[in-house]
């Protein structure tokens, strides 16, 4: 039982502080040898899979709860986008807050988006799994990002 919950805080921990902006503006390259390393050094249960433009890391291991983290690579070969997700609604939670308690600055647009100077995260509010959450590559400018947050703080 003691594994269990230890593996279960790893994997959390990591995923929301590891894998949170981590992969965004990185290759392919780099992103698959992080995940193999995560994976050798967890001992988990995962699979890679690699398309054209997406690299697709499913953890399926009976020690932790399922999760899919989907990168998607621009035509440049950089990651612009990461989505995640989780059948369970208490790591999707804990998820979303080790992203928003990174040290970018999140301003909270509504319910369900957040920006950051670089970033945007989208967490629709679901009831029912699988949860799901993507950060993104910002395009905004800087004038644009700034009415987006004024009079958000």
């Amino acid at each position: 039982m003691n594994k269990l919950l230890l593996v279960i805080f790893i994997s959390i921990a990591l995923i929301s502080t590891g894998f949170s902006q981590g992969f965004i503006n990185r290759n392919k390259g780099t992103v698959r040898k992080y995940l193999e390393t995560y994976t050798a050094q967890h001992k988990l249960k995962t699979s890679i899979e690699d398309a054209d433009s997406s690299l697709i890391f499913l953890i399926r291991d009976s020690s932790v709860h399922q999760l899919d983290v989907v990168i998607h690579f621009d035509k440049s070969g950089k990651c612009d986008r990461e989505t995640r997700s989780t059948n369970c609604d208490s790591c999707y939670k804990k998820y979303i807050s080790g992203t928003l308690n990174m040290e970018l600055k999140w301003t909270k647009i509504n319910d369900s988006t957040y920006i950051s100077r670089p970033l945007i995260l989208n967490a629709p509010q679901n009831n029912e799994a699988p949860f799901s959450f993507i950060i993104q590559r910002s395009n905004m400018s800087r004038k644009e990002y700034r009415a987006a947050v004024k009079g958000k703080d």
